[in-house]
């Protein structure tokens, strides 16, 4: 008997950085004025990205990918995947070019993400129909680096000069008492997966649906078991 499949749009992989400290800090992707989707412009989300279809084999690729794409120190603008227009819109307004902090700064806080990472938990997200875009899921594979207090602070004196060590968007940085308050806007599934990790039951502003659904899997190839995923179809 044939396996009924989750039906999905695309793969995501995303990362919790936080600080090894005690009064345990958080980084976060703020996306800006220029995001494609304008319902999202100014959310926070975590730090990662979207499969490239092609390219990445596994969800660790895409992660290893998207932070050091991100922590290049290079601008360039970026192309968005064929499969993620439909639900993230066409830029209509041209890409934000970053004043970047030093390259020292910004190869410093990337080699320290990408050697302290490790799985956490895979999700699958249900996004309702928001601002006349239509309803989608997707699954995501979240790991987590903890890393040095010295590299936040690294991150906290180029933010506070007006410098930034990514090349799309803005960092920000908050602690577990500002995530639990409610009052920061996220976007897609980083509420349920951020409230998930510390155990905190954070107000749900815009009815996104987020549930573990187990490890992350070694290859793609691991999830065609139990998804039927849209982007990956669209390319045969």
């Amino acid at each position: 008997m044939t396996k009924n499949k989750i039906k999905v749009n695309h793969h995501s992989s995303m990362v919790i950085v936080e600080s090894e400290s005690s009064n345990q800090r958080f980084l976060f992707n703020q996306y800006d004025e220029n995001y494609p989707r304008p319902f999202f412009r100014l959310a926070l989300n975590l730090i990662g990205g979207n499969m490239k279809v092609g390219l990445d084999k596994s969800p660790y690729d895409i992660a290893e990918r998207e932070i050091s794409e991100e922590f290049s120190g290079q601008f360039e603008e970026l192309e968005m995947e064929s499969g993620l227009v439909e639900f993230l819109g066409e830029r209509t307004v041209p890409q934000r070019k970053p004043v970047f902090a030093l390259m020292e700064d910004i190869d410093k806080v990337r080699i320290g993400i990408l050697a302290h990472l490790t799985p956490y938990k895979d999700f699958l997200t249900s996004v309702p129909t928001l601002d006349g875009k239509p309803p989608f899921n997707y699954t995501s594979s979240v790991y987590v680096s903890r890393i040095s207090e010295n590299f936040f602070k690294i991150i906290g004196d180029d933010i506070s000069k007006g410098m930034n060590l990514i090349n799309e968007g803005y960092l920000y940085i908050a602690d577990r008492k500002e995530v639990a308050s409610g009052k920061l806007r996220f976007a897609w599934g980083t509420r349920a997966t951020i409230g998930e990790y510390l155990s905190l039951p954070i107000p749900n502003q815009m009815g996104i649906s987020t549930k573990p659904i187990g490890k992350p899997r070694k290859s793609f190839e691991d999830y065609l078991v139990d998804f039927s995923y849209k982007m990956l179809e669209s390319k045969k």
